[in-house]
């Protein structure tokens, strides 16, 4: 069985992660790890540290009842198991520990919006998580509830990582009878016709080693490379992007200058990161 992993701090963004979660478990016939992590500091000299220990190990076991009962309540409304974890150490640390301990197959996080993810390159621990899990990572940005997933958008820049990334996209796009479309920006470096080209060879390639029925390729021109993404989100239906940490400079022009921008597809379009540790060598 497919196993999920859901980091909660019980806060908004992550009960709207747990949500999908529980949407794609359904769907995916997988079973929820749902984890808090916490990290027990004593500082203090005055109160006696086997005081604080104690009302620490009290307050241990209500977050832990409270783990398992919306555990109880989603395997009774769902009918999906659930397993409550609470673990003390390093937030970013234990998620990986658990995701490889327990072989998740994704994990799922929350995030507060635009701000969180545009920061992903220097520092939240959502983006710590996507640049080192072994399984891909989706992020719910707040306030995003599930819908059937049937347009996939994988933005590409003609790397290699995307073999890898593809083959594990396609089971998922297999379970939810989606379309994946391989979405080149071309920042007009090349000739339209050179670009042309590129797509098509890249295409070649892809459809040699895969279901050429479930995908399609699309080659869009703008040199503000997230500009032309909202435009084509905002034109196509997309129900979740999709990029490899790998494409570092794909991955750094797709966010950055979100601070103070309020692109719509921070807001409403879940983000699903593939990392691969070997070197992103391009196709072309």
């Amino acid at each position: 069985m497919k196993a999920i992993l859901v980091p909660t701090d019980f806060s908004k963004p992550a009960e709207d992660a747990l949500k999908y979660a529980v949407e794609l478990a359904k769907k995916e016939d997988a079973k929820i790890f749902l984890l808090h992590v916490y990290k027990f500091i004593y500082v203090s000299p005055i109160v006696s540290s086997d005081l604080v220990v104690e009302q620490f190990r009290a307050s241990e076991q209500d977050v832990l009842k409270n783990l398992k009962k919306i555990c109880t309540k989603i395997i009774e409304k769902s009918k999906i198991n659930c397993v409550p974890l609470n673990r003390e150490g390093l937030v970013v640390d234990t998620i990986l520990d658990i995701a490889k301990k327990k072989r998740i197959n994704k994990i799922v996080m929350g995030t507060n919006g635009a701000s969180l993810i545009s920061r992903a390159i220097i520092g939240t621990n959502t983006a710590k998580v996507v640049q080192h899990a072994n399984c891909p990572v989706i992020v719910i940005p707040e306030g995003v509830k599930y819908k059937p997933i049937k347009h996939i958008t994988y933005a590409t820049d003609y790397h290699a990582s995307d073999l890898l990334s593809l083959k594990n996209l396609l089971e998922t796009a297999k379970v939810h009878k989606a379309k994946i479309t391989l979405l080149h920006i071309s920042e007009e470096q090349f000739s339209p016709e050179l670009e042309r080209q590129f797509l098509k060879n890249f295409s070649i390639k892809i459809k040699k080693k895969f279901d050429p029925e479930r995908m399609l390729f699309k080659l869009v021109y703008g040199k503000n490379v997230v500009k032309r993404l909202e435009e084509y989100i905002k034109s196509e239906p997309v129900d979740m992007i999709v990029m490899s940490t790998t494409q570092r400079m794909a991955y750094e022009k797709l966010f950055e200058g979100s601070i103070t921008k309020n692109f719509s597809y921070h807001t409403n379009i879940p983000l699903m990161v593939f990392h691969h540790k070997e070197k992103a060598v391009i196709f072309l």
